[in-house]
């Protein structure tokens, strides 16, 4: 039974970020990572809570890759996702976590085979001019390459009730870490 690693799980990612998360299902662990319901909460500014919540979200983890210092997830499921991102005219959009000083510049972009995504909703609310727009994605897939492919990304849905077909496609976004050689 790996729910044993829910406490730790929460008390990491409540530390790391200086929100509560908690992960309110079962936890399993295979050769993929299962989660069953979490969030995260708002920034205390803000305007609704919980800032991110996830029905569901399957990973399956690399471990060899891990033990060498990349993160390798030859897939990714997501189901149900919600996501509240906010601005405000005097401080950090929620979407900024901590202290807002970076510990050793940015984290390393994980290699996704297979992301799949169903059913997310993503509500952007600028607190200061009250601007609001929202999507409702009924499906993303992609994958942010290899060092040999590319970035993919397709996604259908609505964004401000207007339909949405999104097909983007471009070099590894690891390349992001390559500072030497602009994206």
């Amino acid at each position: 039974d790996w729910n044993w690693l829910k406490g730790p799980i929460e008390s990491k990612v409540s530390a790391a970020l200086g929100r509560p998360f908690r992960v309110t299902g079962d936890l399993s662990l295979e050769p993929r990572i299962t989660i069953e319901g979490a969030e995260l909460a708002n920034a205390s500014w803000g305007s609704d809570a919980p800032m991110a919540k996830v029905d569901r979200a399957e990973v399956v983890v690399d471990v060899l890759k891990l033990l060498q210092g990349e993160i390798v997830l030859p897939e990714v499921g997501i189901t149900r996702p919600d996501l509240l991102l906010e601005t405000r005219p005097d401080g950090p959009p929620n979407w900024q976590f901590g202290t807002g000083e970076p510990s050793g510049g940015l984290p390393p972009v994980p290699t996704i085979g297979s992301l799949e995504v169903s059913d997310a909703s993503i509500r952007y609310h600028d607190l200061g001019s009250e601007r609001s727009i929202t999507a409702e994605l009924t499906r993303i897939t992609g994958s942010t390459g290899s060092p040999e492919g590319g970035l993919k990304l397709n996604a259908t849905g609505r964004v401000q009730g207007e339909p949405l077909d999104l097909d983007v496609t471009g070099a590894p976004l690891a390349r992001l870490e390559n500072r030497a050689e602009p994206y």
